[in-house]
């Protein structure tokens, strides 16, 4: 009979255990600080930061997934934090945007940057510029590469991301 009671003891503290150990992990880890479109495009402006924008909806499932893997991801999460202003814009919603002047839509603003499909990842640099938009699921690994890429301005620099992500050339340190 105590053996019975040791051992239902020991299940219990062990699952107590393990789903402390879960909360804990999967609560504590660093996110993306996402910013709407307002505020954010002032935040890079008074921070001289680029600006990374990603397109999304609720509906799409890919969007879904890069939120899950490529934006969970630790150097992803970590680079965006550092060296940028991370905006979302949902597609769907009603949010009031303004951009060069005028009131846009999310929908509006994407057919201004030539959107034709989510996720999809644009780029601005610390004046506001276009740098590029890049459709579909990017993985973790490149899109960290990227981020490196255009923090540090190789496209300025006429270095292909190819090149790049190869080795055969360098623009700046690499973390």
């Amino acid at each position: 009979m105590m053996k019975k009671i040791f051992v239902s003891l020991a299940i219990i503290t062990l699952f107590t255990a393990g789903i402390l150990i879960y909360h804990t992990t999967s609560h504590s880890r660093p996110t993306v600080q996402w910013h709407n479109f307002n505020t954010g495009l002032q935040k890079a402006r008074s921070e001289r930061k680029p600006v990374i924008i990603d397109f999304y909806a609720d509906w799409c499932h890919w969007c879904k997934v890069m939120e899950r893997t490529t934006f969970a991801d630790s150097n992803v999460v970590r680079s965006l934090n550092n060296d940028y202003i991370a905006i979302k814009v949902d597609t769907q919603s009603m949010e009031s945007i303004h951009y060069l002047n005028r009131s846009l839509s999310p929908k509006e603003l994407a057919m201004h940057f030539g959107i034709k499909g989510l996720p999809t990842v644009v780029f601005l640099d610390k004046s506001g510029e276009v740098i590029t938009l890049l459709p579909g699921y990017i993985k973790a690994p490149t899109f960290s590469s990227l981020l490196d890429y255009i923090r540090d301005e190789c496209y300025n620099k006429k270095i292909s991301f190819k090149d790049y992500m190869d080795g055969k050339a360098h623009c700046g340190p690499r973390r």
